[in-house]
């Protein structure tokens, strides 16, 4: 009878070890969520101005004036 309670505290105290690090691994995985979150909605943020600009550029190059500035800098050999 004395090893079955002896292996029982063991297992009682790795069970509460387990349950100690389970707790802590569902709090990292909560911080980690909101990190992932956090990211994505930057990453959002910051494709959405590249999208901007690039349209920008895109008007800027179609733009007459551009297209005269690009012809007098061919003379030159200086084309963007």
């Amino acid at each position: 009878m004395t090893d079955y309670a002896a292996e029982a505290a063991r297992l009682r105290v790795e069970c509460e070890q387990l349950r100690a690090e389970c707790e802590l691994l569902r709090v990292e995985a909560a911080r980690v969520g909101a990190l992932d979150r956090q990211l994505r909605a930057l990453l959002a943020l910051a494709e959405a101005e590249r999208d901007r600009l690039r349209a920008f550029k895109n008007a800027v190059e179609r733009s007459k004036p551009w297209r005269a500035i690009q012809a007098l800098r061919g003379f030159v050999g200086r084309r963007w």
